[in-house]
């Protein structure tokens, strides 16, 4: 009757809810309500009450109290953890172990019976908080162990209530936890940023120190080149071999970068390459020159790798500076 009340006082407030009826003292029952959660979407959380008081005058009843107490528990746990309930244990799968500890419960009306009512109101009198917990209490406190706020905390206890100190062998809720860590969601400025470090790395350590190892690190096996030069093939191999021509016709070859702007992924560079002319180049022979010319061009840095490239050269400068002029005979 109570897990019907609930489950539809949980169901007005819009959240869809299910009672299932166990016996926790069974581990084959324990089974039926996660399995009922996987039928829901997946079992995110498990909490276990333990803590029920019955007269035990006799062996029997201390057996049963000791089958929900503590049997029940370690059966709804292993059924949570997929049999392995000890905190280390499932903690490589993502599963956190985490104890609740709280104090005198006021679970039901015990007004109603003058002896109860009488004890509970000597008991708030000599708590410093003056009042007895109540589930809404444990379950408020239960929400940060099973949230991604504790996602690092397991194997430990908190305890909750206002008695006047706590007792290791009181009631305990066990709360399981299936924590999915979140990668950081990065910003526009952020993601603009890291990729113009991508974009300069390149500039300054490939192209200026002839790092081809670390070219390869930075430009995807599918990098596309939108404008490559004449005779270049338009993918990554074909953009190394240019870099490879460069620097064999001017061992110093390297960039002053003016100024980088990003619009998110999207990285424009303005800046003015530095070489002297001691190899072969597009069939001139070294001059012995210092050249210089400059260079806008557009780079994608998409997780980390450059993706693709737009640029525009002044190559007829630099034509002109070897001693020849693009176009004349």
């Amino acid at each position: 009757m109570g897990g019907d009340l609930t489950s539809t006082s949980i169901g007005k407030r819009g959240v869809p809810a299910r009672f299932v009826a166990t016996n926790v003292s069974e581990g084959a029952q324990v089974d039926r309500p996660v399995a009922a959660a996987q039928e829901c979407g997946g079992n995110d959380v498990m909490v276990r009450n333990a803590g029920i008081t019955l007269p035990h005058d006799g062996e029997e009843d201390f057996h049963r109290l000791m089958c929900v107490n503590d049997h029940g528990v370690l059966c709804g746990a292993r059924a949570a953890a997929h049999q392995r309930a000890l905190a280390d244990a499932p903690g490589p799968d993502g599963i956190r172990g985490n104890t609740l500890a709280p104090g005198t419960t006021d679970t039901a009306p015990p007004h109603e019976t003058p002896d109860i009512g009488a004890a509970a109101e000597s008991f708030c009198r000599r708590t410093p908080l003056r009042r007895l917990d109540t589930p809404s209490v444990a379950g408020d406190a239960l929400t940060w162990p099973a949230s991604g706020l504790s996602s690092h905390v397991t194997g430990t206890e908190l305890v909750v209530h206002g008695d006047l100190a706590p007792t290791s062998g009181g009631p305990h809720l066990i709360a399981l936890t299936r924590t999915t860590v979140q990668e950081p969601v990065m910003s526009n400025d952020d993601i603009s940023e890291t990729a113009k470090a991508v974009v300069r790395r390149n500039t300054e350590e490939v192209q200026g120190g002839g790092d081809y190892a670390l070219y390869n690190a930075l430009f995807s096996d599918d990098f596309v080149d939108h404008t490559p030069q004449p005779g270049r093939t338009p993918d990554k191999a074909g953009a190394l071999e240019l870099y490879q021509t460069l620097r064999a016709a001017f061992p110093d070859f390297h960039a002053v970068i003016h100024w980088q702007a990003a619009d998110g992924d999207l990285v424009t560079t303005y800046k003015t390459y530095h070489g002297t002319h001691q190899g072969e180049f597009f069939g001139i022979a070294p001059t012995g020159r210092e050249i210089r010319f400059e260079t806008v061009d557009a780079m994608r840095v998409v997780d980390g790798k450059i993706t693709e490239h737009w640029g525009v050269a002044n190559l007829f400068s630099l034509m002109e500076q070897l001693g020849e002029r693009p176009g004349t005979p």
